[in-house]
């Protein structure tokens, strides 16, 4: 199964896209701020991050630099 981290500070819009994702063969991981994801992508990488634009605690190129700087690669 592939995973998603979904990055969103609102939970409903979490939800939904839990909904439907969720329904197919991939396992969403939510994140409701950049730490957290930061700390989900140290426990091992998912395959796709969709990031909110719109966070309140960091914006989403700062986000995703973060990220990529991390040892596991981005598939």
């Amino acid at each position: 199964m592939k995973r998603c981290l979904f990055v969103d500070d609102s939970s409903v819009i979490r939800k939904v896209a839990k909904r439907i994702l969720g329904g197919s063969d991939i396992i969403v991981v939510e994140a409701s701020t950049g730490v957290e994801a930061t700390e989900i992508c140290a426990d091992g990488m998912p395959d796709v991050i969709v990031i909110d634009g719109g966070l309140t605690d960091v914006q989403a190129v700062d986000l995703i630099r973060r990220i990529r700087a991390m040892e596991a690669p981005i598939k």
